[in-house]
């Protein structure tokens, strides 16, 4: 299973364009950078960089990786807001028993109220 910290860290590295500046930009070691970028192509089975003793080059997979992972990372980020917004109330459903005669009166008044407080 894909680890989507690695993923993260992966897409660092390739709009930095180097290691460190992906540690920098993330709060990590360029160290814990490397090992990840590491374990996500053991993960993957594929060389995602060409590393020289002061360059790094992304391969071929990992242009076509990161395409994906620009997707899939975009993705996730829609749908923690979406749960956020789910667990403050701001998204979802809301079912109402009442009488007829508070459905009538009472129920619309308090949804009208409610409506103004989220906006202000």
């Amino acid at each position: 299973m894909l680890n989507l910290v690695h993923l993260q860290t992966f897409q660092a590295v390739l709009e930095t364009g180097s290691l460190s500046a992906a540690g920098k930009r993330l709060g990590y070691t360029t160290s814990a950078v490397s090992q990840q970028v590491a374990a996500l192509e053991r993960g993957l089975g594929v060389r995602l960089f060409e590393r020289g003793p002061r360059s790094l080059r992304p391969t071929h997979a990992a242009e076509r990786v990161g395409l994906v992972a620009g997707s899939l990372l975009t993705r996730v980020d829609d749908f923690e807001a979406e749960v956020r917004s789910l667990a403050r109330g701001d998204r979802g459903r809301l079912r109402l028993g009442a009488f007829p005669t508070v459905g009538a009166q009472l129920v619309p008044r308090a949804l009208a109220r409610r409506a103004v407080s989220t906006r202000s």
